[in-house]
């Protein structure tokens, strides 16, 4: 194993609309005990990890809200690497509501890649990303930009915001991505949000958003803005380097550990039927070979364009029974 996605709260601030944890999130805080006991974990499935350079993405929920506890894991973490040859490089995905200075040095000290959930303008994300009492949350993470764009033109680099797009706001994709790109971010990120029901008509007009933007970036790459828009790089390195197998290591180079220390092939994932131990018991092999992706088993392996398209492992199995069933949205 690589690297670990840890839940360190399975608690949210927000109550967005299209969150696959459900609206109902048990308010579940991990422990030092069990985040300790994680990065063991972590450490001992090294067989396959020759350079001894390790992964940890704090999750959640909403992970800020247990900032306690990443500190600890950080000092447990630099201590390690202060007395072997072992290396660690970090993550964390938030929704930007909790920030401050205190967060901002440690992430900073301890080069995170910070991914940020903002969708789009004020009206999209506000349609969607909304409070506990129904109100919208974007002027919640704006009044924390400066600390995403702004503070530190080398380490802004690591931020990169990730927007969903919706039923009810894909018709403003191309707005919304050039107004993610006018407040300042360099690298953005949209996805489908697949759990809604999409018709063929809403498609077509997703397929059309979707090229404005395409042209936009076409523009931006000429003027070299240093601007990156992720589902076009996937495909211009798929292009330049067609050879190259992109895959999705869940359950096989990367795992998520619950709050209680439960181990899931995937973040996505949590639930009985993907748990494959606990990071104080170790895990059923058994159960966790039945997990590990082969991309040569997908039923798209032969498409010249595999690897170019979304094919998450967690939808699949979500929408097909079977990761290796794309799911046609």
């Amino acid at each position: 194993m690589q690297s670990m996605y840890l839940l360190v709260t399975e608690d949210c601030n927000l109550q967005c609309k299209y969150c696959f944890e459900g609206d109902d999130k048990p308010r579940k805080y991990m422990t030092f005990e069990t985040a300790k006991k994680a990065v063991d974990y972590l450490i001992q499935t090294d067989e396959d990890n020759e350079n001894k350079r390790f992964g940890i993405v704090f999750f959640g929920g909403e992970p800020l809200m247990n900032f306690d506890l990443i500190k600890k894991v950080l000092e447990y973490t630099n201590s390690i690497e202060q007395s072997t040859d072992v290396k660690f490089w970090y993550s964390i995905t938030t929704n930007g509501i909790i920030f401050n200075d205190e967060i901002y040095n440690l992430l900073k000290e301890n080069d995170f890649s910070v991914l940020i959930s903002i969708d789009g303008g004020k009206q999209s994300h506000d349609m969607n990303r909304i409070t506990k009492n129904g109100a919208g949350s974007y002027d919640l993470v704006m009044k924390n930009l400066n600390f995403f764009v702004n503070k530190d033109e080398k380490f802004s680099a690591n931020f990169a915001v990730r927007h969903t797009i919706t039923k009810n706001n894909y018709h403003n994709l191309f707005k919304d991505v050039m107004s993610l790109r006018n407040i300042g971010f360099k690298n953005i990120n949209f996805d489908p949000n697949f759990e809604d029901n999409w018709q063929e008509e809403d498609c077509i007009t997703l397929k059309s958003e979707i090229e404005k933007v395409a042209r936009s970036y076409y523009d931006i790459i000429t003027l070299e803005d240093g601007i990156h828009i992720t589902p076009f790089d996937k495909v211009i390195r798929k292009l330049v380097r067609p050879d190259e197998k992109a895959f999705c290591g869940a359950g096989k180079t990367n795992f998520a550990v619950s709050a209680e220390g439960d181990i899931y092939i995937c973040s996505r994932l949590i639930d009985e039927k993907f748990r494959l131990g606990n990071v104080f018991e170790g895990i059923n092999q058994k159960i966790a070979d039945e997990f590990v992706y082969d991309s040569g088993n997908h039923s798209c392996s032969d498409c010249d364009y595999f690897g170019m398209c979304y094919k998450c492992l967690a939808v699949n199995i979500i929408h097909t029974g079977s990761m290796y069933d794309t799911f046609p949205m």
